[in-house]
């Protein structure tokens, strides 16, 4: 049997005719079965990458969101403790007024503060210097009482 076109090729018997449209079929057959297994695992392959693919979105969407209720819940801590930092007026609602006053009251208290501070160290700085310009005087006094010294005198030998 040859592989030359139906046109070309005359069966001498009937049989010989369904013989060779068998065997055509059967080649197509295995060549369609070959080209319908290489669809199904390209399919298959695609279908595997998409899986993958939609995995990873997923894992990716799940930490995004993780990071947003993180980011929401730092942000709402953050809201609560400068609520707080704020005193309450009467009515219960943050006073502003109290609070810019508060910190006036530290900036004054600092000022004060440093003030005091200059002020001592004043004081100190001046006993100090008393106490050392005393203790020269006593020094230079009794140098004074003691009279001048005396040097050896050297004698030459020759």
């Amino acid at each position: 049997m040859s592989d030359q076109p139906i046109k070309d090729r005359r069966a001498e018997s009937p049989m010989q005719a369904i013989l060779q449209m068998q065997h055509l079929i059967s080649k197509n057959r295995e060549a369609e079965m070959e080209r319908y297994k290489t669809i199904i695992d390209g399919i298959s392959e695609v279908r595997e990458s998409g899986e993958i693919r939609h995995n990873e979105t997923g894992r990716r969407i799940d930490d995004l969101s993780d990071t947003i209720k993180q980011f929401i819940s730092d942000t709402k801590g953050f809201h609560d403790s400068v609520k707080r930092a704020f005193p309450k007026d009467d009515e219960g609602n943050p006073d502003y007024d109290g609070h810019r006053g508060a910190h006036l009251a530290w900036i004054k208290t600092d000022k004060d503060d440093k003030a005091d501070k200059r002020y001592i160290k004043r004081v100190i700085s001046a006993a100090i210097a008393i106490a050392v310009c005393s203790w020269l005087t006593v020094a230079a006094w009794n140098q004074f009482l003691a009279g001048p010294r005396q040097r050896p005198t050297v004698t030459e030998s020759k």
